[in-house]
């Protein structure tokens, strides 16, 4: 059954409550990624990404313990793509609302072994999308010239600092990583 909307009061508590998201400002303005992502292909990337994440064993166990993600793999995909989208194309308002909601819900992700805080798990996460848009790339339209994939990795470090990883902790050329 639907939830009844918000009533005026329980909004104006909700807006009492809103705490801006901190995001680092990212290592280079995704404009590549813009040119790249409004191909509709790349969403076949998203849940080989997702896959490539729960090869790590915090997020794999944080996701298992506190996700029904067995159940809501079509949602899952649905919101890696509106985090993608935001984090490329949105405005800055627009991507402390989503990033917002990620962060209040990763606030309680946390175990022995697991917090999904962890700057080192966000590291993780946007080098499985960097890596997911590199194979969707190279399988339907050909291998990228290295200059255009090292802006493309360079581009993609909005994915981790969108998710408060330092952009220090992303290595600084596509050889180091």
């Amino acid at each position: 059954m639907a939830q009844p909307p918000e009533t005026p009061d329980q909004a104006t508590e909700h807006a009492k409550s809103y705490v801006e998201p901190f995001i680092y400002d990212t290592i280079a303005e995704p404009t590549y990624l813009q040119t790249l992502l409004v191909e509709d292909i790349y969403l076949l990337g998203g849940q080989f990404a997702i896959l490539c994440q729960f090869d790590h064993p915090a997020l794999a166990k944080g996701s298992y313990t506190h996700s029904s993600f067995a159940t809501r793999i079509a949602n899952r995909l649905q919101n890696t793509a509106r985090f993608l989208n935001t984090a490329v194309f949105g405005t800055q308002r627009q991507r402390n609302t989503i990033f917002s909601v990620i962060h209040k819900y990763h606030a309680h992700v946390k175990g022995e072994g697991y917090d999904a805080n962890d700057p080192d798990l966000h590291k993780w996460t946007a080098a499985t999308l960097f890596v997911a848009i590199v194979v969707v790339h190279e399988a339907v339209f050909g291998k990228l010239p290295y200059d255009l994939l090292e802006i493309l990795y360079k581009e993609s470090a909005v994915f981790e600092t969108s998710l408060r990883m330092p952009p220090e902790m992303w290595p600084a050329t596509l050889d180091d990583f």
